[in-house]
C-alpha cells in the first residue's frame, strides 16, 4: 500500500491549476526559465518557484543552471504514470 500514498501525492501535484499550466507550458515550450513562466503565467516568480519545487520534488519537472539562470523542462526519469497523465494533459489541451 505504500505506492497508494505515492499516487496520492502524484494526484495532488497535478491537483493544482498553476502546476497544470505550468506543465503545458513546458510541453510546447520544451525548456523555460522562471521569468519566462511568470510572464507567461501572470504571477509573481516567488509563487511561480514554489510550484517548481514541487514540480521538481515529484520528479516531473528537472532544472538545468546556466550561470545565473534556471532553466526547468519536463522531467526525463519520469514514471510511467507520469508520462500517462502528462500526456493526458497534453490531449486535453490540444482539444
Amino acid at each position: 500500500m505504500k505506492d497508494s500514498g505515492h499516487v496520492a501525492d502524484l494526484f495532488q501535484v497535478f491537483a493544482d491549476p498553476t502546476r497544470l499550466r505550468v506543465l503545458n507550458l513546458l510541453l510546447h515550450e520544451k525548456e523555460l526559465c522562471v521569468c519566462d513562466l511568470s510572464v507567461a503565467l501572470e504571477e509573481t516568480q516567488p509563487k511561480v518557484s514554489r510550484h517548481l519545487a514541487i514540480l521538481r520534488k515529484s520528479g516531473l519537472v528537472s532544472v538545468r543552471d546556466e550561470g545565473k539562470w534556471k532553466f526547468y523542462a519536463l522531467g526525463r526519469d519520469r514514471s510511467r504514470l507520469q508520462q500517462k497523465l502528462v500526456r493526458t494533459i497534453r490531449a486535453m489541451v490540444d482539444e
